[in-house]
């Protein structure tokens, strides 16, 4: 083999093997399926998430989910944009005050899922539920 063929043939397989690194990293450092979960209240029969762009004042949309946890893919949330998410629990009695605030950067590129652990936006604190009027 000629020095030019040899040097040519390390650098495409320094290049494949820096290839791969990138990619095994990029898998380490993005989680799939991102979701909001939170501590369940024993009288609530759901609970709703409610979000909107840290942007925008107050909550514009929201989404009822009957467990205690809410993947992100059913919000259908822009790439690139940062999110501010509360959560209610409720039951036939009324609803519950906002949970604590969170917030979540929605990456502009998000890898394939495969094999990648969920990544899991905890809600710090209890949500209580007052049973009764007014609520």
């Amino acid at each position: 083999m000629k020095p030019k063929n040899k040097i040519f043939t390390v650098a495409i397989l320094s290049f494949i093997v820096a290839f791969f690194i990138c990619l095994v990293l990029i898998r380490i450092t993005y989680a799939a399926n991102p979701k909001l979960a939170w501590d369940g209240v024993t009288e609530a029969t759901g609970y709703t998430v409610y979000y909107d762009e840290v942007a925008n004042t107050g909550f514009q949309y929201n989404k009822s989910v009957t467990g205690v946890e809410c993947p992100l893919a059913d919000l259908n949330l822009a790439p690139g944009k940062s999110y501010k998410f509360v959560v209610t629990a409720y039951n036939d009695a009324g609803q519950s005050g906002y949970s604590n605030q969170v917030t979540y950067d929605v990456p502009l590129y998000t890898p394939p899922t495969d094999n990648l652990p969920p990544k899991i936006i905890i809600i710090p604190g209890p949500i209580t539920i007052t049973i009764g009027q007014g609520q």
